[in-house]
């Protein structure tokens, strides 16, 4: 049994090399010092040139397309992508980038991608890209940006080395309308829970989910004791079915209702509840404002 031999991609070569030559002319066997058959081995590595030659060229048209492929998508991603240095220079951005800051993109090079950070961000921002480069593993970081065009933006950083940790990409998301909104839901939040009248928030099914302070001490009860209870927990038994069913009408309730005090007593308060729909129209929660 003839021992397995593997093949080198040298080999490989020389024999399509030998096979393209043989194509046009037979083999030569014979002395190696014979000029015939010398002529014969240098054509073979002629052509073992030529194909070597081929496979660099092909491998550098695809070099290229890769490339060509790389620099579109960089450039025309809707995303917004800097190369940065350990500095936190600009080494290059794309188009988006450039928009971003509101800056020509040829005018970006070296500069310091902190001159667009607000000052109050500058030290978060400096400290982030440190443990960056230290190669710590990071979420994200959210500032504040001055760009050139007088625009302020509210952005999300997302890092990651590159070049052997010489330099690092990051990739920047405006988010000042997820900014505004979660500023908004803040006011309104505080608006509920600092509010001097007594309010709740009920899902769907008639279960407490939001109580705020002054409800919560006027019955003499830790809110949290009271998420996911019955709304019909701070009120007389069966006080609230009636008010379910008007509801259920119209949308919205105002009247009268005992209220359970501090100490488990009974106080007659003046309650007004309306529904709140989702954005497809469906129930999402009653509110009840107390007085």
């Amino acid at each position: 049994m003839k021992p397995e031999t593997h093949s080198t991609p040298a080999a490989d070569l020389r024999r399509h090399a030998a096979e393209r030559l043989e194509g046009g002319a037979a083999a030569l066997t014979g002395r190696e010092d014979n000029p015939r058959r010398l002529l014969h081995e240098l054509q073979v590595h002629q052509i073992e040139l030529e194909m070597q030659n081929e496979q660099l060229e092909a491998a550098r048209a695809w070099i290229e397309a890769a490339l060509a492929s790389y620099t579109e998508l960089f450039d025309c991603a809707p995303m917004a992508y800097f190369t940065l240095d350990r500095t936190g220079r600009l080494i290059e951005a794309n188009l988006a980038g450039a928009a971003m800051l509101g800056v020509q993109r040829a005018l970006l090079q070296d500069m310091p991608l902190s001159d667009f950070v607000a000052v109050q961000d500058r030290s978060a921002f400096d400290h982030f890209l440190k443990r960056a480069f230290e190669g710590q593993l990071l979420q994200a970081l959210e500032f504040e940006t001055r760009c050139a065009d007088g625009s302020d933006k509210r952005v999300e950083m997302r890092v990651a080395l590159a070049d052997g940790g010489a330099s690092c990409r990051a990739v920047l998301v405006n988010v000042s309308a997820r900014a505004a909104r979660e500023r908004r839901l803040e006011r309104l939040a505080s608006v509920f829970s600092q509010a001097v009248e007594g309010m709740f928030i009920a899902d769907a099914a008639g279960l407490l989910v939001e109580i705020n302070d002054a409800l919560s001490a006027a019955a003499g009860v830790p809110a949290a004791s009271l998420l996911g209870q019955p709304a019909a927990t701070l009120f007389g038994a069966g006080r609230l079915e009636p008010v379910w069913a008007a509801l259920d009408t119209d949308g919205s309730w105002c009247g009268e209702l005992p209220l359970r005090q501090r100490g488990g007593t009974l106080r007659q308060a003046r309650v007004h509840a309306h529904a709140v729909p989702g954005a497809d129209g469906s129930l999402r929660h009653w509110v009840f404002r107390i007085a």
